[in-house]
């Protein structure tokens, strides 16, 4: 598979920590699709750990909470399920849950909960990840699982320490927040 063009030669640790990055992707659907499968294959094969943000969170509906925290992480790390409480612990309180209230969380199947809840679990599972980078697909400005403010609140509270790449549509660049100052890089064509 070819790499987008700003990575020849570019490679994601040459950007500083705490980053925060635009990347405008084609507006033809099939294209863009191609360009975020090749920004994707390009990351997987980096050294960086990544997480990623969509406008869904992407849980698998026939399993638990648990599972779907647990399964990226076993598959590049091979952790055990009981990690997930070790790593989760420590961001419950800036999420408003008790030890209690995440041990319950995780019994339940997505659908049974609310979209605010699936939105700071979608953070959480992000960020137990200790991400160097979080790409955010712009839609997850536009249509957050919580309040724009509050989706930025944890995000910077969890993840304010990972690089941010933000991708989205050429024509309508994403309208990000002020307090966001963000840095445009250029993805030349194919």
């Amino acid at each position: 598979m070819r790499y987008p063009r700003f990575a020849e030669g570019w490679t994601p640790d040459l950007v500083s920590p705490r980053s925060r990055l635009i990347l405008s992707l084609p507006d033809d659907p099939e294209l863009r699709d191609r360009h975020v499968d090749a920004l994707c294959h390009f990351w997987h094969r980096q050294w960086s750990t990544t997480a990623y943000l969509g406008a869904h969170a992407p849980f698998m509906e026939n399993l638990s909470m648990l599972e779907n925290f647990w399964l990226p992480l076993a598959w590049k790390r091979s952790w055990p399920l009981k990690r997930i409480y070790v790593q989760s612990r420590p961001h419950l309180s800036l999420l408003g849950w008790s030890d209690l209230e995440f041990e319950r969380l995780m019994l339940c199947r997505p659908g049974d909960l609310p979209p605010a809840v699936l939105g700071r679990a979608q953070l959480l599972r992000a960020s137990i990840s200790k991400p160097d980078w979080l790409l955010i697909d712009a839609s997850w400005f536009e249509r957050p699982l919580l309040p724009l403010e509050q989706a930025l609140f944890y995000a910077h509270g969890l993840l304010g320490d990972s690089r941010w790449l933000v991708f989205g549509p050429l024509s309508s660049p994403p309208l990000l927040p002020e307090d966001l100052p963000c840095s445009r890089i250029r993805l030349a064509t194919y």
